[in-house]
């Protein structure tokens, strides 16, 4: 009896939602294809992964799997299906392979993914799905520091890259201020280019501040502006430590390094805790 297959495809337009819906980044991309990886190992199923069709596949490369043709033929028609834990995604999985051997999807899979250990087997799947082409290898040695570092990670997002004029310097002079003693010393990482701006101009002792223009890879369609996001990305998963700041919630962490921890294995800390403590408690 042939085996199983799921077929997992990357993209940036779904034919359920609009272009300007995208939520999805890296971090979600890459949780989703954990939380698929998991589910198959446990059940006995083969899962392909392509990325072909997500613009960030110019900065990898292809792992040939045989069903590009297949692929190609419904890429247009295929949607996001949001499930939001991997109960849900293992069950619906099970369901539409009853009957048949193979089945394709483009899944959002809930946070819950990263609350789970992830097996040497998905690290390993997913770290030879990132294998860099030449020319995205030869990019990122030219724009990343040299390791050792500890990296100081900001998340700001929307909430600050909304804010305009007087509000946004006034907001992140304020978060600079709060963290000056933290940031000393570290490689810092953030998607909000003016706050990078702000630390290097703040000549802050033994700081390198990453040179590279952050985007959102949901989005993004300029390849320039990919490679320098997940330039940043490798970045961290040299790092000795992250120290991060995520905007939307004091307790937990953004996607794109947790993403990080859990396939790297590199220490995280709440940098709210860090910084009111002195001392790196909840490093996970």
């Amino acid at each position: 009896m042939p085996k199983k297959t799921l077929i997992i495809i990357w993209k940036q337009h779904y034919s359920n939602f609009n272009p300007e819906q995208n939520f999805w980044g890296f971090g979600d991309l890459l949780r989703s294809l954990c939380g698929a990886s998991e589910t198959c190992k446990a059940l006995g199923i083969n899962v392909v992964f392509d990325l072909r069709h997500h613009p960030i596949s110019k900065c990898f490369v292809h792992q040939q799997h045989g069903y590009e043709d297949y692929i190609d033929g419904i890429i247009s028609k295929m949607p996001l299906k949001i499930f939001n834990s991997v109960e849900e995604f293992a069950g619906r999985l099970k369901l539409c392979l009853k009957n048949s051997n193979l089945e394709c999807v483009s899944p959002w899979i809930g946070p819950g993914v990263f609350e789970r250990d992830i097996s040497e087997h998905t690290k390993t799947t997913l770290k030879t799905l990132l294998t860099k082409t030449p020319e995205f290898e030869a990019y990122c040695k030219t724009h990343s520091p040299q390791p050792p570092y500890t990296v100081t990670h900001f998340r700001l997002g929307d909430t600050h890259m909304q804010l305009h004029g007087t509000n946004r310097q006034v907001a992140h002079t304020k978060l600079l201020n709060t963290y000056t003693d933290v940031i000393s010393d570290t490689l810092v990482i953030s998607d909000s280019s003016t706050f990078k701006k702000l630390i290097t101009e703040s000549n802050l002792p033994n700081t390198v501040v990453s040179k590279v223009e952050p985007c959102h890879l949901g989005v993004e369609q300029d390849t320039e502006k990919i490679m320098s996001t997940l330039c940043e990305y490798f970045m961290l998963t040299k790092a000795r430590l992250i120290l991060t700041f995520n905007v939307y919630d004091r307790k937990s962490f953004s996607g794109f390094v947790l993403s990080i921890n859990r396939l790297f294995d590199i220490p995280m800390v709440n940098l709210r805790s860090f910084a009111a403590t002195g001392a790196p408690n909840g490093v996970i």
